[in-house]
């Protein structure tokens, strides 16, 4: 098995007793793809050192709510989960409205309060930033945005 979790080979050499001596054992297609799948899941959170920063956000109705939910967030270190806002255009715009800090690892359900509830149809972005400045609180001159240049697309959401 490679480090990332992927699985380079498998040989499978058993064999069972019978009474007459040792015989092969049959294993079925479907009992292989098991056998691999459970070879490939790694066995820590660390065994995924090398995993890209990443973000799963949904569209969401926030109800009259200031909080917006990122159902997934990976940071290979300590850092901060950020909401920006659009221009008309709908491109981000590097002022965060909300943040929430987070330690290394992934993360589920990452509430985060905004400053001002969005409006219905506005275009939201979520930004990872890593601790660079070791001090407590988000501070955008001293944090470093984990995405330096684009955003990937997936970490937009629309307001319902």
């Amino acid at each position: 098995m490679s480090t990332n979790g992927q699985v380079q080979g498998c040989r499978i050499d058993a064999r069972q007793q019978t009474k007459r001596g040792n015989a092969p054992i049959r294993i079925g297609f479907g009992h292989l793809v098991a056998m691999t799948c459970l070879m490939a899941v790694p066995i820590t959170a660390n065994a995924a050192t090398g995993t890209p920063p990443s973000v799963v956000v949904f569209d969401q109705a926030l109800g009259g709510t200031k909080a917006v939910d990122v159902a997934y967030a990976f940071l290979p270190s300590k850092g901060y989960v950020a909401v920006l806002p659009s221009d008309e255009a709908g491109n981000p715009i590097r002022k965060p409205i909300g943040t929430a800090e987070v330690g290394g690892g992934d993360h589920r359900n990452v509430k985060i309060t905004l400053a001002d509830p969005p409006k219905s149809g506005q275009k939201l972005w979520i930004a990872l930033y890593r601790d660079a400045d070791s001090k407590a609180g988000f501070d955008p001159s001293g944090d470093k945005a984990i995405w330096d240049d684009k955003l990937p697309s997936e970490n937009a959401f629309m307001v319902k």
